[in-house]
């Protein structure tokens, strides 16, 4: 009797964890792509199925990270067992970009090149620059951010879309969403002073904020993006509702949640993690890494309107990085998503 009561505990147990979930996701995910590969080898909607399949697994393990038993649980088998960690990481992130690469269409050596620009050597200097220097600081410093500058600029400029060839619609999707991937698990477990720093776990301070930001912009930002032309009012009364709530989910996963990852959940943490609590050289590096994510957008508008951009992001990226460094991830990635999908829908 007492034995079986055990039993139904674990039972219990495993079917709470989200981390189990999680494994049945990436199996069913591994099982569609393995399906469509063995019964249509010669359809291209082999390509759709992948590229879902290999999304699905990515979201997963985004809502996974939402679990602070499972970061507290993957950044203890980190520490105990890097070399095992570090041929995981691998094998984890590169074998679902080698299926989709073995699978596309016009495998060049141009499309290897980038591979491996873009994925592989990000992956080997995060990696690189936390656990073979984490003593060293400064050369630690440096290659975790050239690393994610590089997953930043791959992901940026479409370069890594070449490597996608031929699945349509899916490749810049597929590409922001493993780009979180590959940093909740090439740079989390070293790095975490706050499980909220990576967590998308929805949170009322995370909305409480979000709430109180939006107006705030709207007022900073409004006014002179009007007055200067950048922003016209054009509400978008042809979408409908469902569609314009998936469109903020994917706003959310494919844009907010992978800059807000990198600008603040890296570079900004990295800054944060060496000034500690000195108020005034907060504030700076704030304004210095939002100016940096301002800086990026340089090249999403027409020539007369860059100064405006950059102007607007830089106050937006400011926002967000306070709203971080209060709230954790996803009250930043929540914000940027609003102030993405308002602009989208109200004001182009």
């Amino acid at each position: 009797m007492e034995l079986q009561v055990h039993e139904e505990d674990l039972i219990k147990t495993i079917f709470n964890n989200r981390l189990f979930w999680f494994l049945v996701a990436i199996i069913i995910g591994y099982l569609l792509s393995l399906m469509a590969i063995i019964f249509f080898p010669q359809e291209t909607a082999i390509k759709t199925v992948i590229a879902f399949s290999l999304m699905l697994c990515g979201v997963a393990l985004i809502v996974a990270f939402s679990s602070k038993r499972i970061i507290d649980r993957f950044e203890l088998f980190v520490r105990r067992s890097k070399p095992v960690y570090v041929v995981l990481s691998f094998a984890s992130i590169f074998l679902p970009f080698l299926l989709v690469v073995v699978f596309g269409e016009n495998i060049t050596n141009k499309v290897i090149a980038m591979f491996v620009l873009w994925y592989c050597i990000p992956i080997i200097l995060l990696i690189l620059g936390q656990i073979l220097f984490p003593e060293n600081k400064s050369i630690s410093f440096f290659l975790i951010i050239v690393g994610v500058a590089l997953l930043w600029i791959g992901m940026d400029h479409r370069y890594t879309l070449l490597i996608f060839d031929g699945f349509q619609d899916l490749s810049y999707n597929l590409t922001t969403i493993w780009i979180v991937n590959i940093l909740l698990i090439c740079y989390s477990p070293f790095n975490l002073q706050d499980h909220k720093q990576v967590s998308s776990k929805i949170t009322f301070k995370g909305i409480k904020y979000t709430l109180l930001f939006v107006p705030i912009l709207f007022l900073l930002i409004t006014p002179l993006g009007l007055f200067s032309g950048f922003l016209a009012w054009n509400p978008d009364v042809s979408t409908s509702p469902l569609e314009k709530i998936a469109s903020f989910i994917g706003i959310y996963l494919t844009i907010a949640l992978p800059e807000e990852f990198i600008f603040r959940g890296v570079i900004l943490n990295e800054f944060d993690k060496r000034t500690g609590r000195k108020s005034n050289i907060r504030w700076l590096t704030l304004v210095l890494v939002s100016f940096a994510f301002g800086s990026t957008h340089w090249n999403n508008t027409s020539p007369e309107f860059i100064v405006y951009y950059v102007l607007f992001a830089t106050i937006a990226g400011i926002a967000y990085g306070y709203t971080w460094r209060k709230t954790g991830l996803f009250g930043a990635a929540l914000l940027h998503t609003t102030v993405d999908w308002v602009w989208a829908f109200y004001f182009q």
